[in-house]
């Protein structure tokens, strides 16, 4: 089967499963609280054991559902949830319990370790790495951010989004010669400060686009056009819809504009009445509430649900990668872009 990344349709938020070999997964955030039932569904269906949780920072959108699906019988030991790591900050007043909940689980032995979702400063610099697969030749590394890079959304005294989001994961999954980038809700100068300050490279097939595909906040000499030249995506993946409160944050024109100017495929978990003139046709979509969408739909080896209608997955075979159902995207996605001329 190889290495898949999934994009779990849980609306404005975000979650992303990379689902390796024999049912074993790496869990990236968990979308908000009423997208528990989603998450869940598709761990209950699909994983059987968790490499790794990584909160890529605390707003509830990423951060909500995580204790609810975390908590399933089947993840209670340490041979079926290996490890958490979470970056802490005043994003939302959840951090503070789930970060309990991993200390507790450690000294109880019933997870490998907790460790804090941030690179160590020291020298040299390198990335961490959550997980490696070699006979996938698949390695899911965190390039960002250090921890320093991390203090000032930790010690702010009030919610901060523009710290928070600032300091969010930045992780890179390389499977042979193909790659993604797992962004949460990193802004311009967290993007910039991987390529300039740490050196990594930021190039991917796959991208999955911060904020939602809402407005790229933080303002320096780097551009959101000069860094998409930078990672070079295929792919563009945006995780937004349902129980979105702010127009703004959700596709955003100039965000999509620049990315079909790079000529990536733009996929949304989204589809509504300005996508296609039949969105009630298509399911499921994120119009319907996700408990009412039983397991996701998940008949086959890969889910029949797809981005612009739900849940996607891209599937990584070494020297190339696949979007199942692409045209199925480009349809709905070309629609919005045309009626919006």
């Amino acid at each position: 089967m190889g290495v898949s990344l999934y994009t779990l349709d849980v609306g404005h938020g975000l979650c992303q499963v990379v689902l390796f070999p024999r049912r074993r997964a790496v869990v990236v955030d968990g979308g908000d609280f009423f997208a528990a039932d989603v998450v869940t569904g598709f761990l209950s269906n699909y994983v059987d054991e968790i490499l790794a949780y990584v909160l890529t920072h605390s707003d509830r959108d990423h951060s909500g559902a995580a204790l609810h699906f975390l908590n399933q019988k089947k993840f209670r030991s340490a041979n079926t949830l290996h490890y958490i790591y979470a970056l802490v900050d005043r994003g939302s007043d959840f951090a503070v319990p789930l970060v309990d909940y991993a200390l507790r689980r450690q000294e109880e032995g019933s997870i490998k370790r907790f460790r804090y979702g941030a690179i160590s400063d020291d020298e040299p610099l390198k990335p961490r790495i959550i997980h490696d697969e070699p006979d996938e030749q698949a390695t899911l590394k965190m390039l960002y951010p250090l921890m320093s890079e991390n203090i000032p959304a930790l010690r702010s005294k009030r919610k901060n989004s523009r710290l928070q989001n600032r300091s969010s994961v930045c992780l890179r999954l390389d499977v042979g010669r193909c790659s993604a980038l797992i962004t949460g809700d990193i802004d311009l100068i967290g993007l910039s400060a991987i390529v300039q300050e740490h050196g990594f490279s930021i190039s991917a097939e796959v991208l999955t686009v911060p904020h939602h595909g809402g407005k790229m906040p933080g303002g320096n000499s780097r551009t959101w056009a000069g860094l998409l030249e930078e990672i070079k995506p295929k792919v563009a993946i945006v995780s937004s819809g349902y129980r979105s409160k702010k127009r703004k944050t959700a596709l955003d024109r100039m965000v999509f504009n620049k990315l079909l100017a790079s000529g990536a495929m733009i996929c949304c978990t989204e589809i509504t009445s300005r996508c296609h003139e039949k969105w009630w046709s298509f399911a499921p979509s994120v119009t319907i509430p996700p408990s009412a969408i039983p397991g996701l739909h998940l008949r086959t080896d890969y889910p029949e649900a797809v981005a612009c209608l739900g849940s996607n997955v891209t599937v990584f075979h070494g020297k190339s990668f696949e979007l199942k159902n692409a045209t199925l995207h480009q349809t709905a996605t070309f629609r919005l872009l045309r009626r919006d001329e």
